[in-house]
């Protein structure tokens, strides 16, 4: 590696900088203070709570980056950053149940809120090429909302319970911490959604028990991660959608075939999908996304599980456990420098198999001998490529096959 001497840069205090090699050192400070009061009533019929939220959370960051010349780059640079951001605000919300008759329950809520984010701080990128990009924040937004949720339960029977349900979440924008090297301040906006639930809740006597859930989210200014190809190192911003849309149900069920067997599974499938989104790296680097699922969310997954109970007298018992899961296939966006709006990576759809046996005593100790990922399969929950080059493309893998023994006492 050459060594390289970069003037420094005098309205931000920075002497001249011997550059060698690639090197990146953060230093992030944070303070974070909330509080919250609740005030909760009710009666036979009748159920409220009143309440109020303050918070304030400031972030003062400083940021060094060098990269020396090398095969990628001809050239040196050095990037300094000294960002501050606070974000305060609070809010106040009430809530009611009604019960007009003895299976029937109405309830209501709204909440207020209000957040105020500040930016400041300057940024300068030099190079050996003479180049200086410097950029200065500061800016402050406001951002106030009024949420609404209204929810119908009626108990069919004492066993049998279905409910609909109508809320408003928001969620406030904000300004990115990262900008790019000629954008001091890029802010995002505030996202509003509407969630529409319907459900059943059983129970199925010594059987067990079964809940489903189906629900539709319209999502408007969707905040997503976004990640602009830069130089030395891509950019991680806060993007938006103009509106997206998921639409998907849960269900789990419990079933007591016997009183030494339980059985238990969960389903759950999601499909989103945004109705209008473009990602926007630059005028030329542009991908329109509508029509398309989202990323980092799985469309399905699934899990299911046996525990079998063999008494063996005097309160002690063997304890027979097995479990399998699936989680569906993902996709992610490509982070590579060299990347471009369009690019995305995926990762393919696994499941795992756990296993344990416990010996359990009547006093409460419990000895267990346990497999995890019993088949030994190789998976992955990430995935990214070479950040400067792209082409190499590296995972961050799920645990292999692991055994082992735990000892506990339960009090």
């Amino acid at each position: 590696q050459v060594i390289t001497v970069i003037p420094g840069y005098a309205p931000m205090g920075i002497p001249d900088q011997a550059i060698r090699g690639a090197t990146i050192d953060l230093q992030l400070r944070q303070r974070f203070v909330s509080q919250e009061l609740r005030l909760a009533g009710g009666s036979d019929s009748f159920d409220w709570l009143v309440g109020g939220y303050y918070f304030n959370q400031h972030q003062d960051q400083d940021r060094q980056r060098d990269v020396g010349i090398n095969v990628t780059f001809p050239f040196a640079l050095y990037i300094r950053e000294d960002y501050q951001d606070e974000r305060k605000g609070y809010a106040a919300f009430g809530q009611a149940s009604f019960r007009p008759m003895e299976k029937l329950e109405l309830t209501g809520g709204i909440r207020y809120s209000s957040e105020k984010v500040t930016a400041s701080g300057q940024r300068v990128q030099r190079s050996s090429t003479g180049g200086v990009l410097p950029v200065t924040r500061n800016s402050s937004v406001d951002f106030d909302n009024v949420s609404l949720m209204g929810s119908v339960g009626y108990q069919v029977d004492p066993d049998i319970r279905v409910y609909a349900t109508v809320a408003q979440g928001w969620k406030a924008g904000g300004i990115n911490r990262f900008p790019t090297a000629a954008t001091g301040d890029l802010p995002y906006k505030e996202e509003e959604s509407v969630n529409y639930e319907v459900g059943l809740k059983t129970r199925l006597g010594r059987l067990g028990s079964f809940n489903l859930a189906l629900y539709q989210i319209d999502i408007k200014n969707q905040q997503l991660t976004n990640i602009i190809p830069a130089i030395p190192t891509p950019i991680s911003t806060i993007d938006n959608a103009a509106s997206s849309r998921v639409r998907g149900f849960e269900g789990e069920v419990t079933l007591h075939p016997t009183s030494a067997l339980e059985l238990s599974g969960a389903f759950a499938y999601s499909h989103s999908r945004f109705n209008n989104y473009i990602r926007f790296n630059s005028v030329t680097d542009q991908k329109d996304f509508s029509g398309t699922r989202f990323e980092n969310v799985p469309e399905v997954t699934a899990n299911a599980s046996a525990l079998y109970r063999i008494p063996l007298g005097n309160g002690n018992r063997v304890e027979v456990f097995g479990e399998y899961s699936y989680v569906g296939s993902i996709i992610f966006q490509d982070l590579t420098r060299k990347s471009n709006a369009s690019s995305q990576l995926g990762i393919p759809s696994y499941d795992r198999v756990n296993a344990k046996l416990s010996y359990v005593t009547e006093n409460g100790w419990n000895v267990s001998m346990f497999v995890n990922n019993v088949l030994n399969t190789f998976d992955y929950n990430y995935i990214s490529a070479d950040p400067f080059l792209g082409g190499d493309l590296f995972v961050t893998p799920l645990a292999p096959r692991q055994f082992g023994v735990v000892l506990s006492k339960s009090f």
